[in-house]
């Protein structure tokens, strides 16, 4: 019966190592001349942000769920998610790339559906009657937000 706990106990000390990975990417820190942006983010997950080819962690503004991030050039953001079950964890980091420009504020959606993670971001426009509207600047993730350097 101790072989077989060992056993299981081996492959749950794995994983978190692997994970923990993730939790030693530095935050954020504005440069001087940053104009920061406003995303609210909604769903699950860590959000992170790659710049310049570097992966940052961003935290939350005081106790609302809205991250800052730099403008006028193009960020990769993201997120870490983790789903347990089972005895199995589900890992996953969606990504997309886009502009912020000053002024503007996003919205950010990341979660699970039908077994594939997703991220979708769109720009505060109210004079739209969803208070919402598409980001033109949208593409694919320019460098991956949450691998670390």
């Amino acid at each position: 019966m101790k072989i077989r706990q060992r056993f299981v106990l081996l492959p749950s000390v794995a994983a978190l190592s692997v994970l923990g990975g993730c939790a030693g990417m530095p935050p954020y820190q504005p440069g001087a001349d940053d104009v920061m942006v406003p995303i609210k983010l909604f769903g699950d997950g860590r959000p992170q942000m790659c710049k310049d080819g570097r992966n940052y962690s961003l935290a939350t503004t005081d106790t609302s769920d809205t991250v800052k991030v730099p403008s006028g050039q193009r960020i990769s953001l993201g997120a870490f998610m983790q789903y347990d079950g089972y005895n199995v964890i589900y890992t996953c980091r969606p990504a997309l790339s886009f502009v912020p420009r000053p002024g503007q504020a996003y919205v950010a959606n990341t979660g699970l559906n039908n077994n594939r993670c997703f991220i979708e971001l769109v720009r505060e426009d109210l004079s739209k009657d969803t208070g919402v509207a598409f980001e033109p600047s949208l593409a694919a993730a320019s460098c991956t937000a949450g691998t670390t350097n």
